[in-house]
């Protein structure tokens, strides 16, 4: 028998050093949830801050990949009951908060219409249906009262999207890693995120706005984790100059494509434009490139850009603690921000939409400061209050406590590397 069939009869067995708390990845959620708050506050003028979301989907893929990856190799299996159970302490008692605020919010609305908005949109999302109910959110079919947007929570689609793709993840991860099918799994993750690019180029978003819900996104976190259990345990120092080469390549290219349409880049002269809503209003959402008016636009590739570009960016920021970018992204009020990030995401929304009810009342300075003031506060005291006791109880479920979700809002990063090295 060869060395070949003996190690493909074995369990997969990822070769990555062990996940601690990784401080970059916290600046980076810090700036996705800045980004999708941008977007609701601005409109098109900031209109590719949506690939916020992609950030945070391919930092969600990378983790929860890469921890079960690392939690059969500390234990030998997969707890799939442990894994759900992980997933609904982190999310639910905070989202059922706002779910409630949500309702309220509606019913204190002069037209009956905004509740029974509220009440449709608070069931969707309470099931993690929102991108199947409200999918025509994702190319500007919105529904309105009076030319007036009242969609809630527009922003739980992503949740929804998330939780149906871990959904399958974790038992898929369980049989692939018995089977040592990982290597295939991630040449497969590879083909779906090219699949991605290409509908999206070619004019071709699926039914329910399919690819408009990125899923590619999550599999580029797969796909990440995979490339990382790959490598060598530990990287000599030509591998770790290469790997922060192409992280920072990986990371001008998202980078590039966050701006790509926005004020900004428009001011500059070279903004890309932000999508042919004409086409995404059709009913079928299956585009034909002969039907388009103004030919390609950001969200054919914008959304590639960044989920591809941000694969090797993620693993740098992992494995290359003295890399610059990721120093950057650990300063304290980056990693803050992230650790609210998901409070922030799930609030944010519905209490912009109770500040604007005084928007005849108070001036536009003093409803920012609200917004983004009353935004913020919220999330912290949600944190304090609904998210930290969940966190502990999570942590009795966690096959390695010190990987994960550290219950401490100020919680320090593990010292990095000297950055002479």
């Amino acid at each position: 028998m060869t060395k070949e069939t003996r190690d493909f009869s074995e369990p997969y067995r990822s070769r990555a050093p062990k996940l601690g708390f990784v401080g970059p990845l916290d600046g980076i959620r810090a700036i996705a949830v800045g980004m999708v708050m941008a977007v609701h506050l601005l409109g098109t003028k900031a209109g590719s801050f949506v690939g916020g979301v992609d950030l945070f989907m391919v930092v969600s893929g990378f983790l929860i990949t890469t921890l079960l990856l690392q939690e059969h190799r500390s234990t030998g299996q997969i707890s799939i009951r442990k894994f759900y159970v992980r997933r609904a302490l982190r999310l639910l008692p905070a989202l059922y908060v706002v779910l409630l605020f949500t309702l309220v919010l509606g019913a204190l609305a002069k037209e009956g219409r905004f509740f029974s908005v509220a009440v449709k949109e608070v069931v969707a999302a309470f099931f993690y249906m929102y991108h199947v109910v409200f999918a025509a959110t994702l190319g500007g079919a919105t529904d309105t009262y009076e030319g007036v947007v009242v969609h809630f929570l527009p922003q739980l689609w992503s949740l929804s999207v998330e939780e149906h793709f871990y959904f399958v993840v974790a038992g898929m991860f369980a049989v692939a890693i018995r089977r040592n099918w990982v290597r295939q799994l991630g040449v497969a993750a590879a083909l779906f995120v090219l699949v991605a690019l290409v509908s999206r180029a070619t004019g071709h978003i699926g039914p329910l706005y399919f690819w408009l819900q990125r899923p590619d996104s999550l599999v580029a976190g797969v796909l990440a984790a995979i490339i990382n259990a790959e490598m060598p345990t530990t990287l000599t120092a030509r591998q770790t100059q290469r790997l922060k080469v192409l992280g920072s390549v990986g990371a001008l290219c998202a980078g590039v494509s966050l701006f790509a349409s926005t004020s900004v880049f428009n001011k500059l002269g070279i903004a890309w434009r932000w999508t042919d809503l004409t086409t995404l209003r059709i009913p079928e959402a299956e585009l034909v490139v002969g039907e388009r008016r103004f030919g390609m636009t950001w969200t054919d590739v914008g959304f590639s850009a960044i989920s591809i570009g941000f694969i090797p960016a993620v693993i740098a920021l992992v494995r290359c603690p003295d890399w610059l970018l990721g120093r950057w992204l650990s300063i304290k009020p980056f990693r803050f921000i992230g650790r609210l990030s998901y409070t922030i995401y799930i609030w944010h929304v519905p209490w912009f939409i109770a500040v604007v009810q005084f928007e005849n009342v108070l001036p536009a300075p003093v409803l920012l400061v609200l917004a983004l003031g009353g935004t913020l506060g919220i999330s912290m005291l949600s944190y304090r209050l609904i998210e930290t006791p969940a966190l502990r109880l999570k942590m009795r479920y966690a096959a390695d406590p010190d990987s994960l979700d550290l219950t401490k809002l100020s919680a320090e990063p593990k010292a990095p590397a000297d950055p002479s090295t």
